[in-house]
C-alpha cells in the first residue's frame, strides 16, 4: 500500500511525502525528523510517524508533549490511517491520500506489532544530542528507557547532565516554559526590573507564538548581553524556529540543537549563582521540577 501526506496549511502548503509499505517516517519539525516542517515552531522536533505495512499504515503519536489530532481527535497512542483523514501537528494539517489501508479497528495481532515498535528518541539517542561524555553514559544499559535513565543520572548525583539529557527529550516549548519557571522561581536574589520584563517577553511568546514576540523576545535578550539566566531563556525562544537572519534578508533557520543548549546554559547559570556549597542543592530542585514534566513517560 502506499500513504501520501500533504500539507495544507502554512507556509509549507503543498509539500507532499509518499510512504510506502515496510517505511517508517518520522515527522518533526527537526533535522531529527524524516520529514521536517522546518517553519512550524509549534510542532515537536519529532512529533509523529507513520509505519505502512501491505494492508494498513499505523499513524503513531511519539509522546512529545505537543498533541497530535486526527479528524479533530486526539491521538493517544497509535490509530489506522485513512483516506481523508486530517493530522494536525503544531500549526499545519495533513491530508491523508490512502491506496489499499485498512479501516477497521486494530485486531490483537496489530495492536501487539504497534505496541513493539519504539520510534521516539531512545535513551542513546538522547545521550548523543546532549552530547553526555563518557561518565554518566557508563550507566546506560540497553533495556533503559529515557525516563529510567533520566532518573539513574539523578540517583547517581549526575545532576547537570540529568538537566542537559532532559533539555533534548523535552519539546521546545516545554523546555523553555521549565527554564523560565525556574529563573522566576528559584533566584537567589531578586530579579531586576530588567530580568522580569525579560521573562515577560518570553511569556508573551508562550503565549503567542508570534513572529514578533519571537523577535521581541531575542531584543531583550540582547539588553542582557547574555550575562543572565532570563537572557538565555529568552534566546532560546528565539532559536525555537523562524528564521535568525534580519526580515529583510533570506531566511536562515536556527540550527536544531540550540533551544537545548540555551535552555541549559540558562539553568547552569541559575543554579551557579549565589552560595557555591548550595549548587547540587539548585541542580536538584531544577531536576525535580523538571521530571515532573515527563513523569507520565515511564514506559517510553
Amino acid at each position: 500500500m502506499k500513504v501520501v501526506l500533504q500539507i495544507t496549511t502554512g507556509s509549507s502548503s503543498g509539500r507532499r511525502i509518499s510512504v510506502q509499505a515496510g517505511e517508517i517516517v518520522r515527522f518533526g519539525n527537526s533535522n531529527s525528523a524524516d520529514f521536517s516542517v522546518e517553519d512550524d515552531r509549534q510542532m515537536a522536533a519529532v512529533q509523529f510517524a507513520l509505519e505502512c505495512s501491505a494492508d494498513h499504515c499505523l499513524i503513531r503519536d511519539l509522546k512529545s508533549g505537543v498533541p497530535t489530532t486526527i479528524n479533530d481527535q486526539s491521538l493517544a497512542d497509535t490509530a489506522i490511517l485513512a483516506a481523508g483523514d486530517v493530522i494536525q501537528a503544531g500549526e499545519t494539517s495533513f491530508l491523508a491520500e490512502v491506496e489499499g489501508a485498512v479501516t477497521e479497528p486494530l485486531g490483537d495481532e496489530v495492536e501487539e506489532e504497534a505496541n513493539e515498535i519504539t520510534l521516539a528518541f531512545s535513551a542513546a539517542e538522547l545521550c548523543d544530542l546532549a552530547e553526555l561524555e563518557d561518565e554518566p553514559r557508563a550507566f546506560l544499559l540497553p533495556g533503559h528507557s529515557p525516563f529510567a535513565f533520566f532518573e539513574l543520572l539523578v540517583e547517581k548525583s549526575q545532576l547537570l547532565d540529568a538537566i542537559r539529557f532532559l533539555a533534548v527529550w523535552l519539546a521546545p516549548w516545554q523546555a523553555i516554559h521549565w527554564a523560565l519557571t525556574c529563573v522566576r522561581e528559584l533566584s537567589s536574589a531578586e530579579l531586576a526590573k530588567g530580568e522580569h520584563d525579560v521573562l515577560l517577553a518570553v511569556s508573551k511568546w508562550l503565549e503567542e507564538p508570534t513572529e514578533e514576540h519571537r523577535r521581541g523576545a531575542m531584543k531583550m535578550a540582547e539588553t542582557t548581553e547574555f550575562e543572565s539566566a532570563a537572557g538565555w531563556v529568552a534566546g532560546a525562544a528565539f532559536w525555537s524556529g523562524g528564521s535568525i537572519a534580519p526580515p529583510d534578508l533570506p531566511e536562515v533557520p536556527p540550527d536544531a540543537s540550540l533551544v537545548a543548549k540555551a535552555v541549559t546554559t540558562s539553568l547552569l547559570m541559575l543554579a551557579t549563582q549565589g552560595d557555591p556549597e548550595k549548587i547540587n542543592q539548585s541542580y536538584a530542585e531544577i531536576a525535580k521540577r523538571g521530571r515532573s514534566l515527563v513523569a507520565g513517560k515511564g514506559d517510553q
